[in-house]
């Protein structure tokens, strides 16, 4: 139903990303997600999901326009791409990995589900700070301990509860991080198959070949642990940002993000999902 626009907003001076949803004869429940996204990028302030500005409806009517940051450094997938074999170091791929872990843990303290985490959902702006986007499908759940039903996302980054056709809750969302670490370390996907059936029968005997052993036992242990094919045993955000080599690159990224928002001329003032984080580990 949209298209997305690269635009210039004349009174900020600034290249924006508009997204232009066409709402015209639009299904009700489509209208509804689309408010929805539109509701979620407005509750969802962090440096690491990408920056809602403003949404108004086009002059006839028929359609939604949403303005967000313009995210000119492309996204994780293209990174993946253009490696060309040669793999990412291990302190490159832990920078990448404790933005994207920051990010998703601020979605999941408000209560909400990517469920669509992939690479080519994961954006970098021009300074090199990556953001997570296409909210467009995530599901807000009224406790911490509801569990969503709907089976939805990417097909390579799902879970076994998904395949199962079970209920799930944030624990998913940690599965495909966990494909995403696998695929930061390998630049191939975890799980892969030349049909859908031969590709869920992967995922639930959870098989895939071994990363290189040039990484350190903590990042293998990580993947491990968070392809675990029961939920349960999965850790959540919160414990993997506690892990001290995790904690460690936390630390290191809030203090570039506080002393990039510190330099002289910097009007913009720090967001609440900053002070959360600052509070939380520094």
């Amino acid at each position: 139903f949209g298209k997305c626009y690269l635009m210039r907003d004349r009174q900020k001076r600034i290249q924006v990303c508009v997204k232009v949803i066409k709402i015209r004869n639009m299904p009700q429940k489509e209208r509804v997600a689309t408010q929805m996204e539109v509701d979620l990028l407005r509750r969802l302030c962090h440096p690491n999901i990408v920056r809602y500005y403003d949404s108004f409806m086009s002059k006839n009517g028929e359609s939604l326009c949403i303005s967000m940051e313009y995210c000119d450094g492309g996204d994780l997938a293209g990174q993946i791409k253009n490696a060309r074999r040669q793999l990412f170091s291990e302190e490159k791929i832990l920078h990448w990995f404790v933005q994207i872990a920051l990010g998703l843990h601020f979605m999941h303290e408000n209560r909400v589900l990517h469920r669509d985490l992939k690479t080519q959902n994961i954006f970098l702006l021009g300074n090199g700070r990556l953001v997570l986007g296409d909210l467009g499908i995530s599901k807000v759940l009224e406790g911490t301990q509801n569990f969503a039903q709907t089976c939805i996302g990417t097909p390579y980054y799902m879970s076994p509860e998904l395949f199962k056709n079970k209920p799930y809750n944030h624990k998913s969302d940690v599965w495909a991080l966990g494909c995403i670490l696998y695929e930061l370390c390998t630049l191939k996907h975890a799980f892969d198959a030349k049909s859908l059936n031969g590709l869920a029968s992967k995922i639930l005997k959870g098989t895939y070949p071994a990363i290189s052993r040039s990484y350190s036992t903590h990042t293998r242990k990580l993947f491990k642990d968070m392809l675990s094919k029961s939920p349960h045993q999965r850790p959540d955000l919160t414990a993997i940002l506690a892990m001290p080599f995790i904690r460690k690159r936390v630390q290191n990224f809030m203090c570039d993000v506080i002393m990039a928002n510190a330099r002289p001329g910097k009007k913009r003032s720090l967001d609440s999902g900053t002070m959360v984080m600052r509070g939380a580990f520094l």
